[in-house]
């Protein structure tokens, strides 16, 4: 049977949709879920496409593209974030997801978007090569060990001496937390309701320092992280005499929490102060780690490995604008671009 790739209707093909998403992508995919992502994101509403079986009309496959406002430079520009990419297991042949990403990418080419950019996973890298679409960095996590339990658990000895050993090495790292440095004349609090003004007028600030980074509006904060129906966050703020400087945004997990956006001034020890208190809260819950995941050209990457984190794997990030680029207009650059975790749709 043939595959037809056509524009989803977000009415009609919600259903179709989310079962295929929470068969293939996340069990736990819903009608809020869509909805949130779908329909509520202040930058606008999201489009779809979806593959269908011509003969039956049965659904084998959707992608998505989240709208997104990013400040590149001085200027303002509204582009995507792909997302939802799925084929079913019985079309996982790469003609229906070449389809299916041809139809994602048709408004770059043609101009109507002026960019995308997509995390692509193993699969979607190999159908990004098949297109001749080269990756633009590489996102890397950088950990925090903060508890040795896990590592010293799986050593082969008597159960005494493992249980020392451990309280041993938790007792260094604990020493390691608290001589963390940076604490200063900043004041580190989580912050209570939702995001007002003050986090809009600080991604106008200082997104232009990055070069290009997701507008940071209070309006999308508060969308993008406090109001996810999937992931619960909270936001460490960084303020001097009350005035907001920085801000970690965390995604909470009892054993391994990680900051999945961090914003401010890209040359200011404001930052490093902001992860060492992130830290020592991890600590002080009885973390076993604290993760961050930032494109590994950005200056930051030296602040992270200065406060005792260490890198580990990394994966591709799609930029992609070829009218955009033939036209003239200025591509960002690796090295002058601020991605986080928290940049991809969920």
């Amino acid at each position: 049977m043939s595959v037809v790739v056509r524009p989803a209707d977000l009415d009609i093909d919600a259903g179709g949709m989310i079962k295929l998403l929470a068969a293939h992508v996340n069990p736990r995919y819903d009608h809020a879920r869509f909805e949130w992502l779908y329909r509520r994101n202040p930058d606008g509403l999201a489009r779809a496409w979806v593959a269908h079986e011509s003969a039956t009309g049965e659904l084998v496959g959707t992608a998505s593209a989240i709208p997104r406002a990013v400040d590149f430079g001085k200027r303002g520009k509204l582009g995507w974030v792909l997302s939802d990419f799925c084929v079913s297991d019985s079309h996982r042949a790469l003609g229906p997801a070449l389809q299916l990403q041809r139809a994602c990418l048709a408004s770059i080419d043609s101009g109507e978007t002026p960019f995308c950019y997509d995390f692509p996973g193993a699969a979607m890298t190999a159908v990004y090569a098949r297109l001749r679409v080269p990756a633009f960095g590489q996102m890397r996590r950088f950990v925090y060990p903060l508890r040795a339990d896990t590592q010293i658990g799986a050593l082969r000895m008597p159960p005494p001496l493992r249980e020392a050993l451990k309280m041993a090495a938790n007792a260094i790292l604990g020493v390691r937390v608290r001589r963390s440095r940076g604490a200063g004349r900043f004041v580190f609090s989580l912050l209570s309701g939702g995001c007002g003004p003050e986090f809009s007028d600080l991604s106008a600030q200082y997104a232009h320092e990055h070069g290009f980074a997701v507008r940071r509006s209070a309006a999308y904060l508060n969308w993008r992280f406090l109001g996810n129906p999937f992931q619960r966050h909270e936001i460490l703020t960084a303020r001097d005499s009350g005035r907001l400087l920085a801000y970690a945004v965390l995604a909470l997990d009892a054993e391994r929490p990680s900051i999945v956006d961090l914003f401010g001034p890209v040359e200011s020890e404001v930052i490093g102060a902001l992860l060492a208190a992130a830290v020592r809260q991890a600590h002080g819950r009885r973390s076993r780690s604290l993760s961050v995941t930032l494109l590994d050209s950005h200056p930051w990457q030296a602040a992270l490995v200065a406060q005792g984190f260490h890198p580990r794997e990394s994966f591709p990030v799609i930029f992609y604008a070829p009218y955009a680029a033939a036209s003239g207009d200025v591509a960002p650059h690796a090295a002058r671009c601020l991605l986080t975790q928290g940049d991809r749709d969920s």
